[in-house]
């Protein structure tokens, strides 16, 4: 709201954090077809498990990676990693 970067959720660890990004995904996205874009800054181990487990879950018709450049990654710090998804 009014242009403040915001967090939706606070999750301690690396686990217990993509556990979490995959049950927010799959309140919108269970049993869809989708396309998914995994970003990241400097963690590209990280964003490989990440996109691991997304494409166990999700029915992922098309993915590619990006890094994440350096106006997000002055919010986000490195080590950031990231999924964007739409229906396919």
């Amino acid at each position: 709201d009014d242009g403040e970067v915001t967090s939706v959720d606070k999750v301690r660890g690396q686990k217990r954090a993509m556990g979490r990004i995959i049950e927010l995904l799959e309140a919108d996205f269970d049993g869809r077809d989708v396309k998914a874009v995994f970003a990241h800054a400097n963690a590209l181990e990280t964003v490989q498990e990440l996109s691991g487990l997304v494409l166990k879950h999700f029915a992922v018709k098309q993915h590619s990676f990006t890094s994440i450049g350096p106006v997000i990654g002055t919010h986000a710090g490195p080590g950031t990693v990231a999924v964007f998804m739409q229906p396919a």
